[in-house]
């Protein structure tokens, strides 16, 4: 019998993703100051670094979108996929047409993935140590903060992809094949998420099945 605080409750009826997540709960304000100073990081490379030719091809198309001169940009050469530009034009009519503007999604999806490394290594290993260190790791790698401080598609692609592997690796099909397409609208290497949160999603029905098996056999031995 497992005990929680307010009743007893027979092992077999607990998840292990319910109890991950009670322990989970420990670290969320470290988590809250890591993100916090994933912020402080990446916030001089926006204000300080100008437009790569990308980036502002990018502004250019969230105009056309959020001035409604081309709501579909059909009148112009587009060759990535569409959630970056509507993305971007979401960001200019809340803040202006601004360099810091068109980087925000870039900005929000870094900071975003910081959480969900550490939620995911969570998950896979259920190990205080090695979540803390992917998160740290993430948090403070120099690669990934000067890419989420622009404007191009792999930190939101990326983003999108962690949560697709996170959602299959809690059971969550429907969740993850929807995050999953948008990380293709993102960018067309977004697929690449697809056979990892295949794994994902074989790695947690391997795990509940041993779990089964081993409350059967100790059913059977008492």
């Amino acid at each position: 019998m497992a005990r929680w605080p307010d009743r007893a409750v027979d092992a077999a009826q607990v998840s292990p993703d319910t109890v991950g997540a009670r322990r989970w709960s420990r670290g969320r304000w470290a988590l809250v100051a890591l993100v916090l100073l994933g912020w402080a990081l990446r916030l001089p490379p926006i204000l300080d670094n100008r437009f790569h030719a990308d980036e502002a091809l990018y502004a250019y198309w969230g105009l056309l979108i959020g001035r409604g001169q081309d709501l579909w940009l059909a009148t112009v050469p587009v060759d990535k996929p569409p959630l970056m530009p509507y993305l971007v034009a979401g960001a200019q009519a809340l803040f202006g047409n601004s360099e810091f503007a068109v980087r925000l999604p870039g900005l929000a999806a870094g900071l975003v993935t910081i959480p969900l490394v550490a939620a995911l290594s969570h998950v896979l290993y259920d190990d205080t140590w090695v979540t803390a260190s992917a998160a740290v790791g993430v948090a403070l790698s120099p690669f990934a903060t000067l890419f989420s401080a622009t404007a191009f598609t792999d930190p939101v692609m990326v983003a999108l992809g962690l949560g697709t592997c996170l959602a299959a690796a809690r059971g969550r099909p429907g969740r993850a094949g929807l995050l999953a397409g948008l990380a293709f609208a993102a960018k067309q290497t977004g697929l690449v998420w697809v056979p990892l949160a295949a794994a994902m999603n074989t790695i947690r029905d391997c795990r509940l099945q041993i779990g089964k098996l081993r409350i059967g056999k100790s059913a059977n031995g008492q």
